[in-house]
């Protein structure tokens, strides 16, 4: 099997973000036809804070104004954080370079090993942001310092 060189994967990594940038604006513009005019502003804003919600700390731009999360703020990030495309899309990535590596070699090669790699790495995303959601919510800490 062929390694790729760095200029190869650099290449694959910015089609991967041309894509994503591609998609997005398509489910900009239907929040924006759905909007009133006074939200329209702040639906691109909105939209990659929903995407981008790895770096959250409540809403607030200086960690002076940081206040703790209440239980339905918690909520509301662990179910954005289990739809959030982005994190589809990383284990999409990561299932490829997996697939790439034959890592591990008992799965085959090929859309059924694909997709046994891409339901693994899914699986195991889905058990981290649970366990830390559990875990944040019971010891009442927000789940963003919790990783």
């Amino acid at each position: 099997m062929r390694m790729a060189t760095q200029y190869e994967i650099n290449r694959c990594i910015l089609g991967l973000t041309v894509l994503v940038l591609t998609l997005c604006p398509g489910t900009i513009a239907q929040d924006q036809e759905a909007a009133g005019p006074e939200q329209r502003s702040g639906s691109f804003s909105r939209t990659v804070d929903h995407l981008l919600n790895y770096l959250n700390m409540a809403g607030t731009t200086k960690a002076s104004d940081f206040q703790p999360l209440n239980q339905p703020e918690r909520n509301d990030i662990y179910w954005k954080t289990m739809v959030n495309p982005l994190g589809y899309l990383k284990a999409g990535f990561s299932a490829g370079i997996d697939q790439w590596k034959d890592k591990p070699p008992e799965w085959e090669q090929g859309m059924s090993g694909y997709g046994k790699r891409f339901g693994n790495i899914v699986g195991q995303y889905s058990i981290q942001r649970t366990v830390t959601f559990g875990l944040s919510s019971v010891i009442c800490i927000s789940p963003s310092s919790a990783t």
